[in-house]
């Protein structure tokens, strides 16, 4: 996979040319307190359409990034929603249309950015002493699904399992298990926020994955690209 830093080496040597940049393009702060958040993303063919999202995501988005690889920029990145409707001239592919929305990004938000490497806390995903808990997976359909703040459910191999895990730990997981193989799961826990019950124990994602599924998360320190961002800027309206 291409680093950060080739990636912007790229897109700098095609700014001596014009840049991608979407034919039409809405940005408005969207101000509902019921409106949900994070929805939509880049559709087939290149056009964008996202409801409520902050502008750490759009960046996310735009360099293909985690949010473990984002660092820097001003609080209001994280917090303020925005939609966002954006079409280029003709249908494009993905690597098209995230230069596109890094050019919108820059001229609608005046973002710099910069690459760095360094290291973050993370996990690599392990089998725990006892063995496995968890049966081969007959199933046609192979995909993990996260439902709500609390469960993942479906059936998939341990590489998807641990990408699963990234998204919802909001950190790396490596899948260190060595096993091959499609798996079940239905892995349930209590989320954090969630108020604790005499009646109901509360049991931690990371209890949960050794109970239920019999696998481990060992921490450990994981070199990654991570991108600063250096400036941003609020829009105006269109």
């Amino acid at each position: 996979m291409r680093t950060l830093a080739a990636l912007l080496l790229a897109a700098a040597a095609g700014a001596q040319q014009l840049p991608p940049a979407f034919d039409a393009a809405s940005i408005k702060e969207n101000r509902s307190a019921t409106n949900g958040n994070g929805g939509g993303g880049i559709r087939p063919g290149g056009s964008v359409s996202m409801r409520n999202v902050t502008v750490r995501m759009l960046v996310e988005w735009a360099y293909g990034l985690s949010d473990y690889q984002l660092f820097g920029g001003p609080a209001w990145m994280g917090t303020t929603g925005y939609d966002v409707e954006a079409k280029p001239t003709g249908a494009v592919d993905l690597k098209t249309a995230r230069l596109m929305l890094q050019t919108l990004l820059t001229e609608r938000f005046g973002l710099k950015v910069h690459p760095e490497s360094g290291t973050v806390n993370g996990f690599n995903l392990t089998v725990d002493k006892g063995g496995i808990k968890i049966q081969l997976s007959d199933a046609t359909g192979v995909g993990f699904r996260v439902m709500g703040s609390d469960r993942i459910q479906g059936s998939g191999d341990m590489e998807m399992l641990a990408s699963t895990l990234r998204g919802t730990l909001r950190a790396p997981v490596e899948d260190r298990t060595g096993i091959a193989g499609s798996y079940d799961i239905d892995l349930k826990w209590t989320p954090d926020e969630a108020p604790s019950s005499a009646s109901e124990p509360s049991v931690p994602i990371f209890a949960a994955i050794r109970q239920q599924l019999g696998l481990i998360l060992e921490t450990t320190k994981v070199a990654i690209d991570k991108l600063v961002i250096d400036r941003a800027e609020r829009p105006t309206e269109n």
